[in-house]
């Protein structure tokens, strides 16, 4: 009985360690932390920001109109007005390239952990196909490849986050529902391996503990790009951040505006 409860103990700690690595280095940017109070669209080049204080929207020329009507503004607000629509619309693709490589980085390295775990298994790795598919298609609905056009409500976002961490909390579901759901595949193995000699419970406690390590290591190498990209994303956005801050106060009319607040670490 101690043995056999050693086991599945041992089985719940590699379960875990399935998914906590992922998000610690491709979820989430320690250094910096974005936040969005309100709503932005962007179509056909106009910027629309939208909040409960403010209705404005931003072009690449620096207009700026407030409730549809224009504002007199001076060269260098005018060029605050211009940084803060460039850097915006730059930030969104970037966000979503981001967003769709931490997916693939996710759905590759647990679809090897599952497979090197239990061999080939079609089922478990077409309901983990279906699950990144519908992560993409719902990252891609607020953003129009074509055209550049987007619509990000802060709603839609954990937390007002920049980048929805909703996922997070889908994939920590989806890895404990297959585990769940590979569970007597892998008791059965392990079962087999201690029947036959070929492996012993220590063995085994030893290969989860390896395994966890081997997926960190795994998700660090994959994850390096994608942490710069995440640098040069709050580096952008602290620019739109400061040119928010410049507007509001020197120009009356955008006093209110407050989309966006982006706290830097340079800390490594």
């Amino acid at each position: 009985m101690m043995q056999r409860h050693t086991g599945i103990t041992t089985i719940a700690l590699a379960a875990a360690l399935l998914s906590a690595p992922i998000h610690a280095h491709v979820a989430h940017n320690e250094h910096c932390n974005i936040n969005l109070d309100g709503s932005l669209d962007h179509q056909q080049g106009q910027l629309s920001i939208d909040s409960d204080s403010l209705n404005a929207t931003f072009n690449a020329s620096g207009d700026v109109l407030v409730d549809g009507q224009p504002l007199k503004l001076t060269d260098a607000q005018q060029e605050a007005a211009q940084a803060y629509y460039r850097n915006i619309v730059s930030a969104v693709p970037m966000t979503v390239s981001i967003a769709t490589d931490a997916i693939t980085i996710a759905g590759t390295t647990v679809s090897e952990v599952f497979t090197e775990l239990l061999g080939e298994d079609e089922d478990l790795s077409q309901e983990f196909d279906v699950f990144f598919a519908d992560l993409q298609q719902r990252i891609d609905s607020r953003y129009d490849n074509a055209n550049g056009d987007f619509t990000i409500h802060a709603s839609d976002l954990g937390h007002g986050d920049w980048i929805d961490q909703g996922w997070d909390e889908e994939f920590d579901a989806k890895v404990e529902n297959l585990v769940s759901q590979s569970l007597g595949k892998i008791l059965l193995s392990v079962g087999g391996d201690l029947f036959s000699g070929d492996q012993s419970i220590a063995d085994f406690a030893n290969r989860m503990s390896n395994f966890g390590e081997t997926i960190e290591e795994r998700v660090n190498e994959r994850a390096q790009s994608l942490e710069k990209q995440a640098d040069i994303l709050c580096d952008i956005l602290y620019q739109a951040d400061v040119a928010e801050t410049e507007l509001s106060q020197q120009v009356s009319a955008l006093s209110s505006l407050d989309i966006l607040t982006v706290n830097r670490n340079h800390a490594k």
